[in-house]
């Protein structure tokens, strides 16, 4: 037996078919949409850097990727907090450099006898690998609107300690590193 198809059926299978297609193409819009502001957030807020060198081991190994927020210490803060890990731009040598952050505006920071000092106060720093001591000689208050910077590998870090680095204005820090992605996701 064979069904008749009319006029009528041929007229809502058309119109199935079109909310099909529409919604197809919604579909596709949402997804558009999404990556649109995916790309947005990337580019404007974070940005991703590639860690070269050996300077932060063993947080950070050559050739991590990481996530860098743009935005942290322009809408959120005007200054990093102890501890936090940034890029900043090194204009002796013209490229970006990370490293931890140790000193604020108005601290005293010291280096003596292997280790460090933060107004007056011994440094517990955890994120240093066992054995490792902070060489140099430092005795120096961080000037207002300047961090006091300085690696986790100190002995393979050209830092704060060092006269080309100094104290880092805070116009040349590009962000605060949140996460790295690549080998192994970590949140900072």
């Amino acid at each position: 037996m064979k069904t008749k198809v009319t006029k009528e059926n041929k007229e809502v299978q058309n119109e199935n078919k079109m909310n099909e297609i529409q919604q197809e193409m919604m579909s596709w819009v949402k997804a558009g949409v999404l990556a649109l502001f995916f790309y947005i957030c990337i580019n404007f807020f974070i940005f991703t850097a590639r860690v070269d060198g050996p300077s932060m081991l063993s947080t950070f190994t050559h050739g991590d990727l990481i996530f860098v927020n743009r935005i942290a210490y322009t809408l959120m803060s005007d200054l990093p907090e102890y501890e936090d890990i940034v890029i900043f731009t090194n204009e002796t040598r013209g490229y970006e450099l990370i490293k931890r952050v140790i000193g604020l505006p108005g601290d005293h920071i010291q280096v003596k006898d292997g280790q460090v000092y933060r107004n007056g106060t011994l440094l517990q720093e955890d994120y240093l690998d066992a054995g490792i001591e902070t060489e140099g000689d430092v005795d120096e208050i961080v000037k207002e609107g300047y961090i006091f910077v300085m690696g986790d590998n100190r002995p393979n870090s050209a830092d704060s300690r060092l006269p080309e680095i100094g104290q880092v204005s805070m116009k040349t820090v590009k962000g605060k590193v949140f996460l790295r992605i690549i080998p192994n996701p970590q949140k900072f």
